[in-house]
């Protein structure tokens, strides 16, 4: 079976105002942009202290319970035993959903949480991080000169520019 789709027909009148309409769109746009537009990497967004980024592991505390595996929802952490035969864990940052869950069901206090959240993995296979991986905080290389904060003042998206 097949389908044919025909293209409509206009008249002139209907396509003149279309072209004049979308010319007066993009004039609009040109004098009073409508869009927030954060200029990546130069302005970075302004993250709370309590944002939800990548997560680390304290080795000396974690005891290998795997209550992180338990409860994690995207089963994206799995164990992994060490040399010296304990089993610590590591997270696949493909599968996480950064719900945290881990980190909050750790009776040892062993995961933490990062507000580091604009990482960038070449390959698949190194998005899976093992516990060595997890035991400090990523260097992070910042360019960025200013902090766009967007938020709701007076029934109004605005957005601020915050210097360094």
């Amino acid at each position: 079976m097949t389908i044919k789709i025909s293209t409509p027909k206009y008249n002139v009148f209907t396509r003149v105002y279309r072209h004049l309409s979308a010319l007066l769109t993009g004039f609009k746009e040109l004098i009073k942009p409508s869009r927030l537009t954060t200029q990546y990497p130069r302005e970075k967004r302004w993250v709370p202290s309590n944002f939800r980024g990548i997560i680390t592991v304290d080795l000396t505390k974690c005891v290998g319970c795997g209550t992180c595996v338990w409860v994690c929802p995207a089963n994206a952490i799995q164990m992994y035993r060490s040399p010296k035969n304990r089993i610590f864990p590591g997270i696949n940052y493909a599968k996480c959903i950064f719900c945290h869950f881990c980190v909050d069901s750790c009776p040892m206090g062993a995961l933490k949480a990062t507000t580091i959240h604009d990482v960038a993995f070449i390959t698949i296979s190194e998005m899976h991080l093992k516990p060595e991986d997890m035991y400090e905080v990523p260097e992070v290389i910042d360019e960025s000169k200013y902090f766009v904060k967007i938020e709701f003042k007076n029934g109004k998206l605005v957005m601020e520019k915050v210097k360094k």
